[in-house]
């Protein structure tokens, strides 16, 4: 190895939080993956913590060092570092819930006492016409829905960008077909064809949500029902909070509705899960799609 004061350097291992290699100078380090991935999840681990400061000098060190930039600089973006980006990256939630997906119904459930399925199909009932439907899970994950949805489904179809997540819940058996697919995408690449679509803690990974509602408009045949929960906000119409979720207003989401033909059938608040023992309130909402124009 040179000696020259400029010459590329193995940069000191960290311990095991991290906290060795976040404290080295950038310059003239080289770094490998399995130490990048470490200093950003201390980083993580920091930021969840609430230690936001440190979050973001430690956010900042792994991105000079050269760490994923489409997950360093969600996370940058979440603190208030860099600009608001319309969604969460799709390999950010990918990666997520693929390295998630073996303890996620447990943790939510058991730990989290997630009630988002649960509360959606409450909305839905009085509502759902009565014969059979053909019914689109977006965002699927391991299929917490699908026992809810599959009694009044002729058909129904689960879509996730995890196929870790997807195995878990072909496990379960409710599911007529199982895609892994980006939201949006598989909405356009099937107009006409769904009598209700439901996204059960999808739209926290969606900032910007004309281009949802415009392709759910797509795939529901007219008369046809949006159920959805959205993390509530009031502070702005979006709002991207340090747990890297996004939360939207009653307002944005109503002005949404009517800019894409629209009609609220039921907008309600409810906890859907705990976060450090305090409830987390979402929007639960049932919109009714009018004739395409």
């Amino acid at each position: 190895m040179s000696d020259r004061p400029d010459a590329a350097r193995p940069a000191p291992a960290p311990d095991d939080t991290g906290a060795g290699i976040a404290a080295a100078p950038a310059d003239g380090w080289e770094v490998d993956a399995d130490t990048l991935d470490t200093l950003v999840r201390y980083a993580d681990s920091l930021r969840e913590s609430e230690k936001l400061p440190e979050a973001i000098a430690a956010y900042e060190q792994a991105r000079q060092f050269g760490a994923e930039p489409e997950r360093v600089d969600y996370a940058l973006a979440a603190l208030g570092v860099l600009p608001r980006p319309p969604h969460t990256p799709p390999e950010v939630v990918k990666s997520h819930f693929d390295d998630f997906a073996e303890v996620f119904e447990s943790h939510l459930v058991d730990t989290l006492n997630y009630r988002a399925p649960q509360c959606l199909c409450e909305a839905l009932e009085g509502v759902l016409p009565a014969h059979p439907l053909d019914v689109l899970d977006l965002g699927c994950g391991t299929g917490l829905c699908a026992p809810l949805l599959r009694p009044a489904a002729r058909r129904l179809v689960g879509v996730d960008l995890s196929q870790r997540m997807l195995e878990r819940a072909a496990q379960q058996g409710d599911y007529d077909e199982l895609v892994c697919a980006e939201a949006t995408q598989m909405l356009r690449a099937s107009p006409d064809s769904q009598d209700v679509v439901v996204a059960a803690d999808v739209l926290m990974y969606f900032g910007e949500l004309d281009e949802l509602f415009a392709a759910t408009h797509v795939a529901l045949r007219a008369g046809g029902l949006f159920a959805f929960s959205a993390e509530a906000g009031d502070a702005a119409e979006i709002e991207l909070r340090p747990n890297l979720r996004y939360v939207h207003s009653r307002g944005y989401l109503q002005k949404l509705a009517r800019r894409h033909r629209f009609s609220v059938q039921s907008m309600a608040q409810a906890a859907i899960r705990q976060e450090r023992q305090t409830d987390v309130q979402a929007h639960i909402v049932v919109l009714r799609a009018a004739a395409s124009a």
